[in-house]
């Protein structure tokens, strides 16, 4: 039997990273390239939207990026009683200047980031680690995430899941979720 250690799961970007500032600049790349007038993520389709993503998931922008300290209060506050897993789906190379900006806050954590080429939707990518703790005996106490597919396919691991916008945040109730 595991010996269970109670952990809190927090995805990076969009949660204690605020990556706004890099998106509107991938979407200003993307409009100059393909000569289009995209004003958000969902309006790129085909070759553009590989671009915007071949971009955003680069290190080019990252110094656009900026904390969300609200956020990172409460990651503070919960790493008092909860070991931190921090799982992004972003690639290593940007979630390692991603961490030297979380440490520099006192934060203490083990993070997971998706390998160069991993293609897996973030849900499924954040899913299959989850499903690695909880079999090594982690217990998870809450997740943190702003992608409301991630909160609900991940909610069925967690005590608690909070889908998160800004220094928002809503519990996910299972009864409001659909499971995929």
């Amino acid at each position: 039997m595991y010996q269970m250690s109670a952990v809190v799961v927090l995805d990076i970007e969009g949660v204690l990273i605020d990556v706004s500032e890099r998106i509107k600049r991938c979407i200003k790349e993307v409009n100059k390239k393909f000569r289009i007038s995209a004003r958000n993520i969902n309006e790129l389709k085909g070759e553009a939207r590989r671009y915007f993503w071949e971009y955003f998931m680069s290190t080019r922008y990252l110094d656009l990026d900026k904390p969300i300290l609200c956020n990172i209060e409460l990651a503070k506050e919960l790493q008092r009683q909860y070991k931190l897993i921090l799982i992004t789906g972003a690639f290593c190379n940007v979630a390692k200047v991603h961490k030297k900006k979380l440490e520099r806050f006192g934060l203490k954590f083990t993070m997971f980031c998706r390998p160069i080429g991993n293609k897996l939707p973030a849900s499924i990518f954040k899913r299959e680690i989850i499903k690695k703790l909880v079999s090594k005996g982690y217990e998870i106490v809450m997740i943190f995430d702003d992608n409301e597919k991630v909160c609900r396919i991940l909610s069925q691991y967690s005590r608690m899941t909070y889908l998160v916008k800004g220094c928002e945040r809503r519990l996910v109730k299972r009864s409001e979720l659909k499971f995929y």
